[in-house]
């Protein structure tokens, strides 16, 4: 099936599946963003720099694990 990242602008930075919750499927729906198999969501620009790329990606899944975001 096709993925969608359709959210109100208010909701968490990261959250891709629009879950509400940010885990290891959101890293992997950002990965398809950078690789353009997926629509880019700005909304999805988990550690604030601006962009959306595999660094937010590796910072939910570290945080997924525990260390720092």
């Amino acid at each position: 099936g096709s993925e969608m990242c359709i959210r109100d602008r208010d909701e968490a930075p990261g959250d891709a599946d629009n879950s509400t919750t940010i885990d290891a499927r959101d890293a992997s729906a950002i990965l398809k963003m950078c690789v353009g198999t997926m629509e880019l969501d700005d909304t999805c620009d988990y550690n604030g720099d601006g962009f959306v790329n595999a660094i937010d990606s590796a910072a939910i899944l570290r945080s997924v694990v525990g260390l720092k975001k």
